[in-house]
C-alpha cells in the first residue's frame, strides 16, 4: 500500500471515529496538542503523522493504532471491546454479553421483518 492511501485509509478513521464520539476536530486538536488545522488536513488524508501523535489520537478515540491503520476493522473492534471491558468485574462482563445478544436478536429481527 502506498503511502498516499495509507493517509486517506487513517483520515477516513479519524473521522469516523471523532463524529461518532460527538467531538468536533477542535478538541481532539486541542486535547493532543496539535493545530486544528494539522488535525482537519490528517482527516483529509492530506498529511502524514507521527507514531507518537498517532498513539496518543488513538488513545483519546479510544481505540488502538491498528485500528486506525486498517480499513477492515472487525479484529480490532473486538480488541477495542475487550479493552474496555478488561479491568471491570467479571459480573459486568456477563451483563455485557448479555446485552450483546439481546441486540444481536433484536437486530436479527428487525433484518428479517
Amino acid at each position: 500500500m502506498d503511502k498516499k492511501s495509507l493517509m486517506l485509509i487513517v483520515g477516513n478513521n479519524l473521522q469516523s471515529l471523532r463524529s461518532e464520539r460527538n467531538f468536533t476536530q477542535e478538541e481532539v486538536a486541542e486535547k493532543i496538542g496539535i493545530s486544528t488545522s494539522f488535525y482537519a488536513n490528517l482527516e483529509r488524508g492530506k498529511k502524514g503523522v507521527s507514531n507518537a501523535v498517532l498513539r496518543e489520537i488513538a488513545a483519546y478515540l479510544g481505540v488502538t493504532v491498528d485500528y486506525l491503520l486498517y480499513e477492515t476493522h472487525t479484529d480490532a473492534r473486538i480488541r477495542n471491546i475487550e479493552t474496555l471491558l478488561k479491568d471491570k468485574p467479571i459480573s459486568f462482563v456477563i451483563s455485557m454479553e448479555k446485552l450483546i445478544r439481546l441486540c444481536i436478536e433484536e437486530f436479527t429481527d428487525e433484518i428479517r421483518k
